[in-house]
C-alpha cells in the first residue's frame, strides 16, 4: 500500500517539477536504483508495522499560546481543549486508549473542551460507549462540540456505503452525557466576568451549515469562537470571529516529506493541519484528530490541542 501511494504521489507531481526531475535522473543510475529498491524493502515493513500498531495511538499536546485580537479582549489565562475526529469503532475501540486521553486532558484542568466532530464510523453497536467515557472530562465552562460528517452517516458526498448513524440519534448519545452539540447555534460564556460567543455550525456536507442562523443573535465585537468540523467552512462564514476551530482532515493522516499527503478531503489543501491567519482579527485551526478512518498513521501524529489565551 505504502509503495503504491508513493508511486502515485510521484505521479501527481506537476510534469516539470525541479523535484520530480532531480529524483528522475537519480533513478537512471544503477547504483541508486539497487540502494532505493533495497531500502525501500527494508524500511516499508517496519514503517508500516510503527503506522499500524503505534502511530495511531501515539497522541501528542500540541500546545497553542493564542491572543485574541477582539476589542477588550479579557481572556488571558484561559485555556481550552480541542479534540477531534475520534472515529470511535470497529478499527479504533481500545478503550485504554480514550480514557488515557481523557486523563491527560483532565490533568491540564482546561477552563472549556470543545470536539469537533466525527465521534463515530462503521457500527452503531458503539454508539454509548463513547459518551460514556467522555463523561469523565471536567471543565468549569463544560463541554461543547459540533458534529462531522460521519455523525450524519455520510463518509463523503456521492459515496454509496455510508454509515449507519443520523444526526439526532448522534446528538442525542453524546448530549445524554453532558457534551452540548451547537447545530447552527450559539452559546454566550463567561470567563473571569469577560463574556465570549461560541457557535457550532452544521457540517458543511450535511446541506444544513447554516452561518447566518448560527450568528443571527451574536454580538461579533464580543470574543468569538467557530466550531466547524469541516475547515471549508471558512468560505462561507463571512461573519466576524476570532478562531474557528476545525478537524476533518486528520491532518493528511498519510503525509510524505517534501510532497506532503496523499488525499486530503477537502477543497483548501491548505488547511489540512494546524494554525492559519484569515485576515487581521479571523484564524482557523485544523486539529489532526485522535482517530482514523484506516489505521495507519505516518507523519500525522494524533493529537490534543490546549490553547491558552494571552
Amino acid at each position: 500500500m505504502i509503495s503504491a501511494s508513493l508511486c502515485y504521489t510521484f505521479n501527481q507531481m506537476p510534469k516539470h517539477s525541479k523535484t520530480k526531475e532531480y529524483f528522475r535522473t537519480l533513478h537512471h543510475k544503477k547504483p541508486v536504483r539497487a540502494l532505493t529498491a533495497a531500502t525501500l524493502m527494508l524500511a516499508l515493513p517496519f514503517v508500516g508495522a510503527y503506522s499500524y500498531f503505534i502511530g495511531v495511538k501515539r497522541f501528542k499536546i500540541d500546545h497553542i499560546k493564542l491572543e485574541i485580537n477582539s476589542p477588550h479582549s479579557q481572556l488571558g489565562g484561559m485555556k481550552i481543549v480541542q479534540i477531534s475526529d475520534l472515529h470511535y469503532g470497529p478499527t479504533n475501540k481500545d478503550k485504554r486508549y480514550f480514557n488515557r486521553i481523557v486523563d491527560i486532558i483532565n490533568l491540564h484542568q482546561p477552563d472549556l473542551i470543545v470536539l469537533t466532530g466525527d465521534y463515530y464510523q462503521w457500527d452503531p453497536k458503539y454508539l454509548y460507549d463513547l459518551p460514556k467515557m467522555l463523561t469523565r472530562l471536567r471543565a468549569p465552562l463544560g463541554l461543547f462540540g459540533c458534529l462531522g460528517n460521519h455523525d450524519y452517516g455520510s463518509c463523503y458526498p456521492g459515496h454509496t456505503q455510508n454509515d449507519p448513524f443520523e444526526e439526532d440519534i448522534t446528538k442525542d448519545a453524546l448530549e445524554r452525557q453532558g457534551i452540548r452539540i451547537l447545530t447552527n447555534e450559539a452559546q454566550l460564556l463567561e470567563y473571569k466576568k469577560q463574556k465570549f460567543n461560541l457557535i457550532g455550525l452544521h457540517d458543511l456536507w450535511s446541506n444544513q451549515c447554516d452561518p447566518n442562523l448560527a450568528f443571527k443573535k451574536v454580538n461579533s465585537k464580543l470574543p468569538t469562537f467557530v466550531l466547524s468540523h469541516n475547515p471549508d467552512s471558512v468560505h462561507i462564514v463571512k461573519h466576524d470571529y476570532d478562531l474557528m476551530l476545525s478537524g476533518h482532515s486528520h491532518g493528511g493522516q498519510v503525509t510524505w516529506p517534501i510532497v506532503g499527503s496523499l488525499a486530503i478531503p477537502q477543497r483548501s489543501k491548505k488547511y489540512s493541519r494546524g494554525l492559519h491567519q484569515i485576515n487581521h482579527r479571523k484564524r482557523i485551526y485544523i486539529n489532526r484528530g485522535l482517530g482514523h478512518t484506516f489505521r495507519l498513521r505516518i507523519n500525522s501524529q494524533p493529537e490534543i490541542t490546549l490553547f491558552e489565551i494571552i
